[in-house]
């Protein structure tokens, strides 16, 4: 392999956008409509308000252990017939009256069934398995399978939450895009395609397929990794078609060989468990789908475990099936037998049941319910809070940050720049215990310790109060820069911020911000522990 130079992640994909083609390769097409005959010949899909799709090539003893510039991982040491296991149930637990199709091998997974699960079989190279899964995944949209909107899953990503909705949005192909630097901006691990317009969809298969075929063949991409058929051909294709100039955010909007591209956080919808990390069932509650990405597949049986309390039927629906024995004719007269004392039992149950009296005194205990706590929607709703304010618009983001502060003892909340008082009255209602304090933009930082800091000034003093007061926020704490749509320009919005933080941000350490996450109307900057 060539050293690669001097080549950064930026250059790389910009080399990778100027190969984009949606040209498939002849010796590619003859292969992509085996894996689409393969997929047409499979049962007729029933209709479902979803597809989720994933991809597994059992690969070899001798090419289990990947070492490429930006990731290293051994695969022999994971239990990938259980990953994928739960990856379909998963799915079919969290989205009801959703289809799974899993596109693999001959071998893997033989004994398994589920009316909503189609395997479709494939002759497949293992030592291809990343090209393969894009030309199964191109094969997929062209045929009779794609009938639904469909998610595109990573086997070790598993669904958390129903999806069915997201596809009512204007757009033909979601991506999921992270801030993190050093990392691909755009993740493969979970793509959505709607269905709406399958043409589109396809297109831009052909071209992410087209575009993987050229990058094999650029010296400068081969030179950096080597053999990409192998490992991060199709991450580095697929941010060649979505990857935006600069940091993505749900503000992009692109399009790529005709079809609509949608940004999506990973932190909510392709989200990297981290294997240090302790998570509550609500922190989690809140991901659409979690990922295991690499090594993190050691933390299977905690996800596996928290996901079994969330939907009780998840639990071991494709065991292996247990060998059962044809009744013998001598025994066919047991379940006579057994069912004439049937009626005896009726007259001792109530004897059975008068010692358990005081379980009604234990029951009167356990009625009073908890008062049920309110969202933030609903409480600016009795504050009367204007709805089409753009406050308002951004309280379901507010909560699914500061959901797992809520029941925290003493929660340091300071607002800067708000000044009619609303804002502090619904801190101070959605806070378990919490003291919220209100300062003037113009004002000296103000003294104390914060857990969460909300910049509501104008976009003058935006970086002014970031200087000030991200000193005095805690580890782990959140700043909240509100109002964008106020104080930017809505189209240069994320640009703009980003360029005035950017500036603000070689005084710090880099290691300080864990992430910077831009939507329409706000931004949110996460302290690192």
């Amino acid at each position: 392999m060539h050293d690669g130079g001097t080549l950064d992640l930026d250059s790389l994909i910009a080399i990778a956008r100027s190969e984009r083609s949606g040209e498939i390769a002849p010796a590619t097409g003859a292969r992509l409509a085996q894996f689409q005959a393969a997929f047409d010949a499979a049962a007729e899909p029933a209709g479902a308000p979803a597809v989720c799709f994933a991809f597994h090539a059992s690969v070899p003893q001798a090419e289990a252990a990947v070492k490429y510039r930006d990731v290293a991982i051994d695969h022999s040491k994971f239990d990938y017939d259980r990953i994928v296991r739960h990856c379909i149930a998963a799915a079919l637990a969290a989205q009801p009256a959703a289809r799974f199709v899993l596109a693999t091998d001959s071998q893997f997974l033989s004994d398994i069934e589920h009316p909503s699960l189609t395997i479709v079989r494939l002759p497949l190279d293992q030592a291809s398995p990343m090209y393969e899964r894009v030309i199964a995944m191109c094969a997929f949209v062209r045929s009779r399978q794609f009938n639904a909107p469909t998610a595109f899953l990573d086997s070790d990503a598993f669904l958390n939450a129903p999806i069915a909705n997201l596809f009512q949005g204007h757009f033909d192909i979601g991506a999921t895009y992270r801030p993190d630097p050093g990392l691909m901006p755009i993740n493969e691990g979970v793509i959505f395609a709607n269905s709406r317009n399958k043409d589109l969809v396809r297109a831009f298969f052909a071209g992410y397929l087209g575009t993987y075929d050229r990058l094999c063949g650029n010296a400068a991409v081969t030179g950096y990794y080597g053999n990409i058929k192998r490992w991060r051909g199709g991450q580095l294709s697929l941010n060649a078609l979505t990857c935006p100039q600069g940091v993505p955010s749900t503000l992009d909007s692109a399009k790529a060989f005709g079809a609509r591209i949608r940004y999506y956080p990973c932190s909510t919808f392709n989200f990297s468990i981290e294997m240090d990390r302790p998570y509550s069932a609500r922190q989690l509650d809140t991901r659409a789908v979690l990922h295991l990405k690499g090594p993190r597949k050691a933390v299977l049986d905690p996800i596996i475990a928290y996901q079994a309390q969330r939907w009780p039927q998840i639990a071991q629906p494709f065991a292996k099936p247990k060998p059962v024995e044809p009744p013998k004719p001598v025994e066919q007269p047991k379940p006579i037998e057994q069912a004439a004392p049937a009626p005896t039992p009726v007259a001792p149950a109530p004897v059975a049941a008068a010692p358990k009296a005081p379980e009604p005194a234990a029951v009167e205990k356990k009625q009073p319910a908890p008062p049920k706590l309110l969202s933030l929607v609903e409480i600016a709703q009795q504050l009367q809070l204007d709805q089409a304010s753009s406050r308002a618009r951004s309280l379901p983001l507010y909560e699914r940050y500061f959901e797992p502060l809520r029941c925290r003892a003493g929660v340091q909340l300071l607002e800067i720049g708000a000044d009619d008082g609303i804002s502090l009255d619904i801190w101070s209602r959605y806070f378990k215990d919490a003291r919220a304090v209100r300062a003037d933009a113009e004002t000296e930082p103000t003294e104390g310790s914060f857990d969460i800091v909300i910049d509501d000034s104008s976009d003058s003093h935006i970086m002014a109060a970031f200087r000030q007061n991200w000193p005095n926020l805690k580890p782990n704490g959140l700043f909240v820069i509100a109002s964008l749509e106020r104080t930017l320009d809505s189209h240069q919005a994320r640009r703009s911020l980003l360029t005035l933080i950017e500036s603000n941000l070689k005084d710090l350490d880099e290691g300080e911000i864990e992430f910077i996450h831009i939507y329409r109307d706000i931004a949110v900057i996460k302290k690192t522990a």
